[in-house]
């Protein structure tokens, strides 16, 4: 998979969307994960608080697996067809 390259945009859209999906998926886990077993009365805010760490942590740890694993990005150049003259 790391024989071949991908272009620097294409290659941080594809991240940055896939490490978001981790996020979100993070963030409702650790919702959800933190008002179980608790009285519905007495749920607080520990949970939101709870989801968005988790959010972030997920976050960074997705961009950085997936900028291990997938093909370094190329610079792209932008050049016109005669560029000589």
């Amino acid at each position: 998979m790391k024989e071949s390259h991908w272009f620097q945009t294409g290659k941080s859209i594809a991240v940055g969307i896939e490490a978001g999906g981790f996020g979100l998926i993070g963030f409702a886990v650790a919702s959800i994960l933190a008002i179980v077993g608790v009285v519905p009365y007495e749920a607080s805010s520990d949970s939101v608080g709870w989801g968005l760490l988790c959010f972030v942590f997920l976050f960074i740890a997705a961009i950085c697996v997936y900028v291990a694993f997938l093909p370094r990005a190329q610079i792209e150049t932008l050049t016109t067809e005669d560029s000589s003259r």
